[in-house]
């Protein structure tokens, strides 16, 4: 498996599920290959981030106040 194949997979993995064949194909690329599991490890730790940052933008909004100020600037345009 090239290390190409092996980056999609990692990425797939995280929105859908995979095959038995692509599981244990990725399971030996990674025996084998330090930067994949490198880029496995960012890509796991890049997940976490990003559900996070998710989950607090939820939560954000703009008080009337900045929307106004918003408003104006973009008015100004």
């Amino acid at each position: 498996m090239s290390c190409r194949k092996a980056s999609y997979i990692i990425e797939k993995r995280e929105v859908s599920k995979l095959s038995l064949w692509e599981k244990l194909s990725l399971k030996f690329h990674l025996m084998i290959c330090d930067l994949c599991r490198r880029y496995e490890s960012d890509s796991k730790i890049l997940g976490k981030i990003l559900k996070s940052l998710h989950k607090h933008e939820s939560h954000a909004h703009l008080s009337s106040t900045d929307k106004e100020e918003m408003k104006r600037k973009l008015a100004s345009f």
